[in-house]
């Protein structure tokens, strides 16, 4: 089951939210079961000023709410969620949306799409097909 969210910033925010995921996010996401498929920024604006869109895999639709609920929860993310907040609220709209595996519709092999950790020109991660 994946999980397609999008998340909307208070304006001038973006960079902070693109640093919050570079840093301890991964790894937070990791810890409680969720699976990290890619990070996007549009290219257009206005939403290339205060969006960011990722996709989450989870075993199930009930193991996605477990996997938040216990997210939320962490005394870790929490520390870092206060802290990167420190300056003010980041996030003012989170949307969520499930979907399907498509990828497997469209016959690719997800073990060919490679997620490489260096930073595009707009701060994103960039990925590619090896």
């Amino acid at each position: 089951m994946f999980e397609i969210r999008t998340y909307t910033t208070e304006p001038g925010k973006l960079p902070d939210l693109l640093k919050r995921f570079r840093e301890p996010h991964d790894e937070a996401v990791r810890k409680h079961g969720m699976t990290n498929i890619g990070y996007w920024v549009p290219t257009d604006e206005p939403r290339s000023k205060n969006t960011l869109i990722y996709i989450l895999a989870h075993e199930s639709r009930d193991a996605a709410k477990k996997n938040w609920d216990a997210f939320k929860a962490d005394p870790e993310w929490i520390k870092v969620k206060d802290a990167s907040e420190a300056g003010g609220k980041i996030v003012t709209k989170t949307e969520s949306v499930f979907a399907t595996d498509g990828l497997l519709a469209l016959k690719v092999n997800r073990s060919a799409i490679c997620v490489h950790r260096q930073p595009d020109s707009a701060g994103g991660l960039l990925i590619s097909d090896p």
